[in-house]
């Protein structure tokens, strides 16, 4: 098969260090777009997730329009958030926020329920209030559950990215994709979309290791299932 079709590993890895400035500059571009977004959506997905379910008001008239904001695919939108926000980085930043929220939010929500009703019983009737019993019990036995939705945004973030880049980026690896590809540069196609799965590896790796320094006791028993 021609090398412009399919190129060899060698090709491609040579493809790579003949082009290695270039991806760098870009590459730190789409890092940053990707870690701005995900932090967005970890921090405002379990803060809202806290909030709703301890406010039951809030939820009744938070939850739904953040349900119908999910059903709107975030490709059709990302042309005008695009127009609205520019092509800089802002515009990549909040398609990636959209796209990595909603399972921060969902899997928060149900851990924040999951909290065994006795356990909160009996932390009342020990004098614990309500802050105590939030901090000491119901957001810890939360946490296995936090970092499942964080793993699943971690990738969704890339996504997100990506998406943006496709529709209107003027940085990043994405767009310098579509350059090579206008060029037919294949092996440098395939450098990049190699590199974009090194970064989906390290984001979950990253979440993991935030796992493991957190709530040790629950990988142990998750390894131990397997």
């Amino acid at each position: 098969m021609p090398d412009r079709l399919l190129p060899p590993p060698t090709a491609v890895v040579a493809a790579g260090a003949a082009k290695a400035a270039l991806l760098w500059v870009h590459g730190l571009e789409t890092l940053r777009a990707v870690l701005l977004g995900f932090a967005g959506a970890a921090v405002v997905g379990i803060a809202l997730a806290v909030l709703m379910t301890s406010v039951w008001w809030l939820e009744a008239a938070i939850f739904p329009l953040v349900v119908v904001s999910q059903t709107v695919p975030k490709v059709a939108i990302a042309p005008l958030l695009m127009i609205w926000f520019g092509f800089g980085i802002q515009s990549k930043i909040l398609v990636t926020f959209l796209i990595a929220f909603f399972p921060v939010l969902i899997d928060t929500m149900l851990g924040l329920r999951s909290t065994p009703v006795d356990m909160i019983l009996l932390a009342r009737s020990a004098g614990a209030g309500p802050v105590t019993i939030f901090l000491k019990f119901r957001f810890p036995h939360a946490l296995p559950f936090v970092f499942a939705g964080l793993r699943t945004a971690a990738i969704f973030a890339i996504t997100g990215t990506v998406v943006a880049e496709f529709v209107g980026g003027e940085k990043g690896l994405v767009y310098l994709l579509l350059v090579a590809q206008g060029q037919y540069q294949t092996g440098l196609m395939f450098s990049i979309v190699l590199i974009l799965s090194v970064l989906g590896i390290l984001m979950l790796a990253g979440v993991e290791l935030l796992e493991r320094r957190l709530i040790p006791w629950h990988i142990w028993m998750r390894a131990g299932s397997r």
